[in-house]
């Protein structure tokens, strides 16, 4: 799986301000131990329930931060902290989403 993609620059300067990496490789990874996790455990859980209904979807890792991927190498969900998860989506569904606290 490739990070580097132009479908994921946003992501990616997202993720470099986030980790404090402002340069070098991002690099994916399937786990993380749970004292590296910058995202409450059951968040991910979350990703991951949504990854196993979605075909062809991986949860994957940058840097203790969870990511949902597409089967292109695009990153569609991110999740952090305590309480956040944060998804990408097309245009035409902004105006059907419903923020929640």
């Amino acid at each position: 799986m490739r990070l580097a993609t132009p479908a994921n620059a946003t992501v990616t300067s997202w993720l470099r301000e986030a980790t404090q990496r402002p340069a070098g490789r991002l690099w994916m990874r399937r786990r993380m131990p749970p004292d590296s996790q910058r995202c409450h455990p059951e968040l991910f859980d979350r990703l991951h329930e949504l990854a196993d209904q979605l075909p062809g979807t991986k949860s994957r890792y940058v840097m203790g931060i969870p990511l949902l991927v597409h089967p292109g190498d695009v990153v569609f969900a991110v999740a952090g902290g305590q309480s956040w998860i944060s998804f990408r989506l097309p245009t035409h569904v902004h105006t059907a989403v419903v923020r929640s606290e």
